[in-house]
């Protein structure tokens, strides 16, 4: 069965997607059917990871709920 080569959009999507999911790493390799653009695409991929590292390894923040009373307000219908 053959399937065809990922276009530029869903080497993407498949990259940010597992960061999403907090994924450890990321590795490009190549498909039998890999194209040319489809390296300026891991390039660029691999500047954008190089700029977010900071943000993508650093530890999970503490998260915080906070809740404010809720207001009671009162409404005025019309009959029509």
């Amino acid at each position: 069965c053959f399937k065809r080569p990922l276009n530029r959009d869903e080497i993407r999507c498949q990259t940010y997607l597992a960061l999403i999911y907090r994924a450890s790493g990321i590795f490009f390799f190549s498909y039998a059917g890999a194209r040319p653009g489809d390296w300026e695409t891991f390039r660029e991929l691999g500047s954008e990871m190089q700029a977010l590292t900071p943000y993508v390894a650093a530890p999970p923040l503490e998260r915080r709920t906070m809740s404010t009373p809720l207001r009671r307000h009162s409404a005025t219908f019309a009959s029509i």
